[in-house]
C-alpha cells in the first residue's frame, strides 16, 4: 500500500504557476481554499521565483467598484540578445563613431 502525500497550499500554488496560468485571490480561494494568497506569494518570491503581480480595477455583480490583483510567473527569459548579455562570451561593441551619422536633407556637411 503507498503512502499518499498531500500537497500543500504553498506547493500547490507554486504548481499552479509553474503551469504558466496566472491566479487572483478569488481563484485562490476557490480552487485551492487559500485565503492568504499575498502571503504564499511574498514566500514564493523570497525562495527566488519571479512573480509579476498586475492589479486591476473591475465591477463585481452589484456594480460595485472593486481591486484585484493577479500573479504570473515569469519564466525563462527565451530572447536570445538578453541571455547572450549575461554569458562569459567576448562581446563586440559597435562604436558610435564606427558609422557616419546619414545626412538628411538640407544638412550641409
Amino acid at each position: 500500500m503507498g503512502v499518499i502525500v498531500k500537497k500543500s497550499k504553498h506547493q500547490k500554488i507554486k504548481e499552479h504557476l509553474e503551469s504558466g496560468k496566472t491566479i487572483t485571490s478569488w481563484e485562490a480561494i476557490t480552487e485551492y481554499r487559500v485565503t492568504r494568497l499575498s502571503a504564499i506569494i511574498f514566500n514564493l518570491k523570497k525562495d527566488g521565483m519571479r512573480i509579476e503581480s498586475k492589479d486591476y480595477v473591475g465591477k463585481n455583480n452589484n456594480g460595485d467598484s472593486i481591486r484585484y490583483t493577479t500573479y504570473k510567473y515569469l519564466d525563462i527569459v527565451e530572447d536570445k540578445e538578453q541571455l547572450d548579455m549575461f554569458s562569459n562570451k567576448p562581446k563586440k561593441f559597435k562604436r558610435w563613431l564606427d558609422t557616419p551619422p546619414k545626412l538628411k536633407k538640407g544638412d550641409i556637411r
